[in-house]
């Protein structure tokens, strides 16, 4: 009987999922191929250039700011011809390719375009070896028309990968938080969390690597979770090892999911070949492109190593400059991101341990503040699934065991992030009222529920004898009006969240250069 119920409610827990991931996909949808500009953050493009470059040749062309190519390319004296064709430079009018590839590294190439800010000259360089471009083959799969310059790539095409990734990660933060908690309800808030946050909608739109780590990450977490919690097979351990694997291929900073991985895995006192399943296919498959680019162009590779390690080091600074808001030019401002940072660390003294989650966090962190490197933006976004499975959590815990002080630290930032976008800036009015009565609701409530903690035998005395017919309500099998009126004060809330955080998105993105000047990032 239990288990034809669980199979039950999993199946209706499916079901609303798809339900509301086609939903609100269309927040996620509504003018992707526009907002966020695509003028800010180069890299998506260039990723894409090196990608499908990589699909049709083998060898990789794209646009780098490193001075490595010019200095390996005026060592090499290289004379001769070379032209842009299409997606390639081409040298002495022969196309690239691995039989020839020695002919191409590197080759450096001045040309002009525009990619939104008017013409501007850029250096293309073939091979591109500045970070692995495999999530440019990934993003490039959506690009409908073969491209014939650089600037030919169309953000409408290569965003509907991230498009894709941010549904997935929605599901997999879904599916990881009833898997470390087994709890619905958990699930169901982290996944809203994830779909509604602006901030993490919007910056989920990029096509970056990093917006590929986190499904990488997510998926190594379920099946580590899996073998730790529910079975006991290799399997498991074997399909962690090829997602870690593909996370160390994409970007160096993939690093954090092996280390996770490691720190997780350490305290199971495992044998050498459950090590080794794990080990070993996160290692062979991490080092692909490091040995690709290494066979390739080995002097180019090493100078180019020399140069990422001799960049502008921001060092710990790089997170707390972030502490209040992850730093994308334009972005609202949104207090999801610093709710779920204050979260994770009073998880550690909580009776209610998320230790996987915890493990993330803290080996993003300590590889981010290693390979930090300049304070861009894109680099925080491996953190946003740790803090989104923190959120989820907590609202749980504000459901069944509230306190006064996580109340309010979720009225002051996330709640009220979605009361000002989704509420206030469609009004003309003065909403401080509006925004004291709430907190004052939200007090009250809260007063409420904690009446249920009075002995009311005891207080019966001081109950005029019109009244005492109380006394029986509220000791009803142990306070249950109380519990029940704040479930659904607590229901109500979440419905407004709902709402509000929906319109949220559609006012930010309609209005997204005209923004109140106060309550954006610049």
């Amino acid at each position: 009987m239990k288990i034809k119920l669980s199979l039950v409610l999993a199946l209706l827990a499916l079901v609303l999922l798809a339900f509301f991931s086609k939903k609100l996909f269309y927040f996620r949808w509504i003018g992707y191929e526009l907002i966020p500009p695509t003028t800010n953050i180069l890299d998506e493009k260039n990723y894409v250039a090196a990608g499908y470059s990589f699909r049709k040749t083998g060898i990789p062309t794209a646009w780098s700011n490193l001075n490595s190519y010019k200095k390996i390319f005026d060592e090499k004296k290289i004379t001769g011809v070379i032209d842009f064709n299409n997606i390639n430079l081409t040298f002495n009018g022969q196309e690239p390719g691995l039989k020839n590839r020695k002919l191409f590294s590197p080759l450096v190439y001045v040309t002009n375009t525009d990619v939104g800010k008017g013409q501007e000259s850029i250096l293309l360089v073939q091979p591109f070896l500045d970070h692995s471009f495999f999530s440019g083959v990934f993003y490039s799969l959506w690009t409908k028309n073969q491209p014939t310059h650089f600037a030919d790539f169309v953000v409408g095409d290569f965003r509907q990968g991230a498009l894709f990734l941010g549904v997935l990660s929605g599901f997999l933060i879904f599916l990881s938080a009833f898997l470390l908690t087994k709890k619905w309800l958990v699930a169901f808030f982290s996944f809203f969390i994830w779909s509604l946050a602006p901030t993490y909608v919007l910056a989920s739109r990029y096509a970056l690597i990093e917006n590929l780590l986190i499904p990488l990450s997510l998926l190594t977490l379920i099946f580590l979770i899996v073998w730790q919690k529910y079975q006991k097979k290799l399997l498991w351990l074997i399909l962690a090892g090829l997602t870690t694997g593909l996370a160390l291929s994409v970007k160096e900073s993939g690093l954090f999911v092996l280390l996770m991985g490691i720190l997780i895995l350490i305290r199971e006192r495992l044998s050498w070949k459950k090590w080794l399943s794990y080990l070993e296919p996160s290692l062979v498959i991490g080092s692909s492109f490091y040995l690709y680019a290494l066979w390739l162009a080995p002097d180019l590779w090493k100078e180019l190593f020399f140069n990422q390690t001799g960049r502008i080091f921001f060092g710990p600074l790089n997170f707390l400059y972030a502490v209040a808001q992850i730093p994308f030019e334009g972005f609202p401002l949104d207090g999801f991101w610093l709710w779920g940072l204050i979260l994770i660390p009073l998880f550690f003294f909580r009776k209610e341990k998320i230790t996987p989650v915890l493990i993330g966090f803290l080996s993003y962190l300590l590889v981010f503040l290693i390979f930090g490197g300049q304070n861009y933006p894109w680099y925080y976004l491996p953190f946003v699934p740790f803090l989104v499975l923190a959120g989820g959590h907590e609202l749980h815990l504000l459901l069944t065991k509230p306190n006064l002080a996580s109340l309010l630290l979720f009225f002051l930032l996330p709640f009220s992030t979605v009361m000002f976008w989704g509420r206030t800036v469609y009004r003309e009015d003065n909403q401080v009222g509006f925004y004291r009565l709430t907190l004052a609701v939200f007090l009250l409530a809260f007063l409420w529920f904690k009446l249920k903690e009075i002995n009311w035998q005891k207080a019966k005395g001081k109950f005029p004898s019109k009244l005492r017919f109380l006394i029986k309500i509220f000791q009803f099998k142990e306070g249950l009006v109380f519990s029940w009126s704040w479930y659904a004060f607590f229901g109500v809330i979440l419905y407004f969240t709902y709402q509000w955080g929906g319109r949220s998105i559609q006012y930010i993105i309609a209005n997204w250069n005209h923004l109140p000047e106060l309550f954006f990032f610049k």
